[in-house]
């Protein structure tokens, strides 16, 4: 299993437990049907904005997979995969390879819903993972702490919307004596 560790901290029983989950999914699902099917769907290659050559889409279908999962934006995947060794080896990268930006990741999206083919891999993958037994639950308490620009604020909303407030204390309920 693989195992990030961040000393002194509990997230690595998080991650841990990420790793071992896609460790496992990835070794009960076989994905050469998938890929047959997504070779089919994607005959043009899907290449990032630089013009670079073409991802596996089986790849850009697993990043998907784990943006369901955990609830990300294309961009915290992207992150995800680029800083986090369970899921760049769940995608079948390793560490040195290049991971599909989120423009690419957008345009493999949009191709599979043009084609209607989002609907067929996901019934495929949850066939399989009813035979052996197996249930994903969607974000379950993921956090996506992504990072994003500041949007620009009105002047109505720069005024403060705070008032003071009194404290009032309240009598303890006490049982009466008598």
């Amino acid at each position: 299993m693989i195992k990030e560790r961040i000393p002194g901290s509990f997230v690595s029983v998080d991650v841990a437990r990420r790793s071992k989950f896609l460790q496992q999914i990835d070794t009960l699902i076989d994905w050469t049907g998938f890929e047959k099917e997504l070779h089919k769907v994607c005959k043009r290659s899907v290449q990032d904005a630089a013009g670079r050559p073409a991802y596996s889409p089986l790849i850009l279908f697993k990043m998907m997979l784990l943006q369901t999962w955990y609830n990300l934006s294309d961009m915290a995947v992207e992150d995800m995969v680029n800083d986090t060794l369970s899921a760049n080896a769940f995608c079948g990268l390793r560490v040195e390879d290049a991971v599909s930006d989120h423009s690419t990741l957008s345009r493999f999206r949009s191709e599979l819903s043009e084609k209607r083919a989002m609907n067929r891999l996901l019934k495929q993958l949850n066939s399989q993972l009813e035979r052996l037994g197996i249930e994903v639950r969607k974000g379950g308490g993921t956090i996506d702490a992504s990072l994003s620009p500041p949007r620009r604020i009105s002047r109505m909303a720069r005024r403060p919307t705070c008032r003071p407030v009194s404290l009032i204390t309240l009598p303890l309920n006490r049982p009466s004596q008598g």
